[in-house]
């Protein structure tokens, strides 16, 4: 991504869902707006990346599928464990600046 930086306002981040813990301990991140040139089409996107949603199944989620809970169920144990949603790896790649919040909302329900 082609990007001018920016400082988020904190309305932007806790609407982006960004962690609480990183803005009450002061890591705020410069993010980036796409800019456009004539290499990417005037988009200030070029290529293309996976954004993932990895959860290990564990012995407990694994009983949860078994005994057909619902995807919120199981969703609830596979974040207490450590799994880290499309969200979660949109935000990453947004603050080591591959993207901007706007493509991932685009693409990330």
């Amino acid at each position: 991504m082609q990007g001018a930086p920016f400082q988020p306002t904190e309305a932007e981040l806790v609407g982006a869902g960004w962690p609480m813990e990183s803005l009450e301990s002061g890591e705020w991140p410069t993010l980036h707006k796409a800019i456009g040139c004539s290499a990417c089409g005037r988009t200030g996107y070029r290529g293309r990346f996976g954004i993932h949603e990895v959860m290990a199944m564990s012995e407990e989620i694994e009983r949860l599928v078994i005994e057909r809970r619902s995807s919120e169920d199981i969703q609830k144990v596979a974040l207490m464990q450590g799994m880290v949603s499309m969200r979660s790896d949109g935000l990453r790649k947004a603050a080591n600046g591959l993207t901007s919040l706007e493509e991932i909302f685009r693409v990330v329900v």
